[in-house]
């Protein structure tokens, strides 16, 4: 894996192998984050997730991804974190996308 990517063991999920969620930062290189989404598809579902700066980021990935790899399913949420940590009373946006060769639920809001 490369420097840039920002997997670690804790952001596979241990009941569920088959999923993994993917971080994504600002600090981090888009083609880094699309090969390990790449990777990771055929064995099950990739959560993409950003916060702040790093939700464009994390749409680009989607994107790139989907263009890549034909017949992708997608899921997006997106909000506002909750005040408070460092940023004091600054709320920043947060996003979340699924990817899945399956189908996922489509009757979810972001489908």
């Amino acid at each position: 894996r490369r420097s840039g990517e920002t997997l670690q063991p804790s952001s596979i999920r241990s009941k569920d192998l088959a999923s993994l969620d993917v971080r994504v930062t600002s600090g981090g290189k888009v083609h880094d984050f699309v090969s390990t989404t790449l990777e990771a598809l055929p064995r099950g579902e990739v959560r993409l997730s950003a916060v702040g700066a790093a939700v464009s980021k994390a749409v680009t990935v989607a994107e790139i991804t989907k263009r890549r790899l034909a017949g992708l399913h997608q899921c997006t949420r997106i909000g506002l974190s909750e005040p408070g940590g460092s940023s004091a009373g600054c709320r920043q946006p947060i996003i979340s996308i699924t990817l899945s060769l399956a189908p996922l639920a489509s009757d979810q809001p972001g489908y």
